[in-house]
């Protein structure tokens, strides 16, 4: 039985490892997780996002600044807050 789970958990450290490698997550962190935590470890992950995606989001928006109220990452073009709804031609 011990054998088993030790299979088990290099499996899904193994499969956690690509995994986090394609999402452009830490895959050292990624393989320990799942090691000790297997399918839920795995499960985690498949839940979160991307982060080469959202980088490349970002990317296509242009430029970008901080909502002097809210402190929310807007383009800077914005006329108004998408997060707290506050005007932006006045703000500083």
């Amino acid at each position: 039985m011990l054998v088993v789970s030790l299979l088990v958990g290099v499996a899904c450290a193994f499969a956690a490892r690509a995994m986090a490698e394609r999402k452009g997550r830490n895959p050292g962190t990624w393989a320990a997780i799942g090691f000790l935590f297997g399918l839920i470890g795995l499960l985690i992950l498949v839940c979160m996002p991307s982060l080469a995606t959202d980088v490349a989001y970002a990317a296509d928006t242009g430029p970008m600044k901080s909502c002097p109220h809210c402190l929310a990452r807007i383009e800077a073009s914005a006329g108004m807050c998408d997060r707290c709804g506050r005007d932006q031609s006045r703000a500083a």
